[in-house]
């Protein structure tokens, strides 16, 4: 039986533009993926058959993890697996912090020398987000840990101390003195700076809490950064990363509102929300009544959070198009 890695349609795929891949070709590269993803996931559920790909070298260990063994047809996995994700070389090399020759070099040889675990992990993340949003099964991403071998040296790990300093970066950009920060105000025609402050003091909690390697990929993975193609393709990434989650803000702030409102509609009498929407003061300790024996929050907690959702979404909404 002739090998889907040998077979004349395969080969005619790896030839295609990303972008040009017919579905009958995209299903080329499914088999392929779905080949590597059925050797993986029979040696990891059964020990017997983990022992025995060890003992004939179908699988080694390299940098401390076992992968399946370069010879296998590997360059041509990685390339298939690259494809079904819907990245082209030049965006993977800018994941990984090469440029797009250096990284053809990389696939071609089956990542070698391997690649550093930060890297890996950006790869499988990337991966997985962009398999699920092309209808293709998310778990194909895992196939980056056994088919790449992770560095044994040269591990890079994000600091405390650069994590510390995001939140430094912010606080200088959010400082009343700064010229942003009263940019800001007078843009969104904010009076009241200590209910802003508030608001910016929570999210700035969050950003110190949360994981700041998500994005060590473009950011803190190599300092010694300093070939201008890969900088500039991530500078694409990022734009188009910025673009696509202020969308997806936008649309979340959205539907956060229409529930909001929509709770503290049917948690009132018909006719009470109206009558509050026109005249909040006049009906609020009713209001109030009504929503504490719902086990509820205040009417002044709804009004604040509607307040802050439309300054979000308004900040959002007038943005120009500039080139981030």
């Amino acid at each position: 039986m002739q090998s889907i890695f040998n077979s004349s349609e395969f080969l005619k795929v790896l030839q295609t533009r990303v972008d040009r891949i017919s579905d009958a070709e995209k299903n080329e590269l499914r088999k392929a993926v779905n080949d590597t993803y059925d050797t993986y996931e029979g040696f990891l559920n059964s020990d017997r058959s983990f022992n025995t790909a060890i003992e004939n070298g179908w699988v080694i260990k390299k940098g401390g993890e076992y992968i399946l063994n370069p010879t296998d047809n590997i360059s041509l996995r990685i390339q298939s697996l690259r494809m079904l994700c819907g990245f082209e070389r030049e965006y993977t090399a800018a994941l990984i912090g090469v440029t797009r020759q250096t990284y053809t070099k990389l696939e071609a040889s089956g990542y070698e020398g391997g690649l550093n675990q930060a890297y890996i992990e950006t790869l499988k993340d990337k991966s997985r987000e962009k398999l699920y949003l092309l209808g293709e099964n998310p778990k194909y991403a895992d196939l980056w840990s056994f088919l790449v071998a992770p560095k044994e040296t040269g591990e890079t790990k994000v600091s405390k101390e650069k994590s510390d300093s995001l939140v430094n970066t912010f606080n200088d950009l959010i400082n009343e003195e700064s010229f942003l920060f009263n940019q800001f105000l007078e843009f969104l025609k904010i009076k009241d700076k200590d209910y802003l402050r508030k608001i910016i003091d929570k999210r700035k909690v969050g950003l110190k809490e949360s994981d700041s390697t998500k994005f060590n990929y473009i950011y803190y993975a190599d300092n010694q950064f300093s070939d201008v193609e890969v900088i500039k393709e991530q500078i694409k990434i990022i734009k188009n990363e910025i673009n696509k989650t202020n969308k997806n803000m936008i649309e979340l702030l959205l539907q956060s509102n229409y529930l909001s409102e929509k709770l503290f509609n049917i948690a009132l009498p018909d006719g009470l929300y109206k009558k509050y929407l026109d005249s909040p003061d006049r009906h609020r300790d009713t209001v109030n009544d009504y929503l504490n024996d719902k086990n509820l929050d205040s009417s002044e907690i709804f009004d604040k959070r509607k307040e802050e959702l439309f300054m979000y979404i308004t900040y959002l909404l007038v943005q120009p198009d500039i080139d981030w």
